[in-house]
């Protein structure tokens, strides 16, 4: 178990965003930041160590810079599934946090390993290539080893590790989730040629009729977590989680919710594949990053 580490990064999270931020040290599921109010809160972990602290620090100034308002808003009005956009922003702030500061490259790796040895995304046991596209995505990049993709697959990858502005993030958010959906769609198809091609009491190939592999209703079991809490978390996580966090309640419009785990939702039509594995409605509105 990796030693509890917990020491005051105030200073360090104000100076790497270049502003006067606010941070908060407390009991919380993970990091997040608040794009509105500029509030950092950076968790006390039982297996907290120095690079992983250092790495939630980093990845959530890259927030305090790169992820905006605009943004979130942008995600309630066109519609696009929040799961999806959080999964993608984090690697485009990701990438331009360490390429901003080079030398934390090998913090965002050394702390990820950590996390992923002490099973912080719950993946232990579980065979992950059968996780849908999107979170199949959040692990390569969050340095998961032995994730596969097919060739049609890594285009997906490619695109993610390309993006450089929030409207990329966007447009590509609402191409993937088509994507997965027909993706499904297809597979449900074949699976219900199969059955009736089948002969009679035998069920035929897929008779689970799950579709594409982790994207089914059975995806929701997928429970994995995020570095950095959902920016554009719904109002109905928060009222499911408590918004206990910040002690403040939530309404339409607000920025701050407590951290949802990193849960995606799976779905195809009011869910889709994020990081986690709870139902979450895609009325998004201005909230905290993670």
């Amino acid at each position: 178990m990796t030693q509890t580490f917990t020491k005051d990064n105030t200073v360090l999270a104000k100076l790497f965003a270049e502003e006067d931020i606010h941070v908060v040290h407390r009991q919380a599921h993970t990091a997040s930041f608040d794009v509105k109010k500029r509030e950092l809160v950076l968790p006390i972990l039982k297996f907290m160590s120095k690079d992983i602290q250092d790495l939630m620090t980093l990845h959530e100034v890259g927030h305090a810079f790169w992820t905006t308002v605009d943004m979130m808003r942008e995600t309630s009005e066109r519609k696009i599934h929040h799961s999806i956009v959080n999964i993608l922003e984090d690697v485009r702030i990701e990438k331009m946090i360490q390429e901003k500061y080079k030398g934390s490259k090998v913090i965002f790796k050394r702390g990820y390993q950590e996390l992923i040895k002490n099973n912080f995304f719950e993946t232990k046991g579980k065979d992950i290539n059968s996780y849908n596209l999107i979170d199949r995505i959040n692990l390569h990049f969050k340095h998961h080893e032995n994730v596969e993709f097919s060739d049609d697959e890594m285009v997906w990858v490619k695109k993610a590790d390309a993006t450089k502005t929030c409207a990329e993030v966007l447009d590509l958010a609402e191409e993937l989730h088509t994507f997965m959906k027909e993706q499904q769609e297809s597979q449900e198809s074949m699976t219900d040629m199969n059955a009736m091609s089948a002969p009679s009491g035998e069920s035929g190939d897929g008779e689970s009729g799950e579709g594409m592999e982790g994207f089914g209703e059975d995806s929701g079991e997928q429970e994995m977590k995020e570095i950095l809490q959902d920016p554009f978390t719904s109002e109905t996580e928060t009222e499911e989680s408590g918004g206990s966090e910040s002690g403040e309640s939530e309404s339409e419009g607000s920025d701050s919710s407590e951290s949802t785990d990193g849960e995606s939702d799976d779905s195809s039509e009011e869910k889709s594949s994020g990081s986690d594995g709870e139902e979450t409605e895609d009325t998004t509105d201005e909230k905290t990053t993670k």
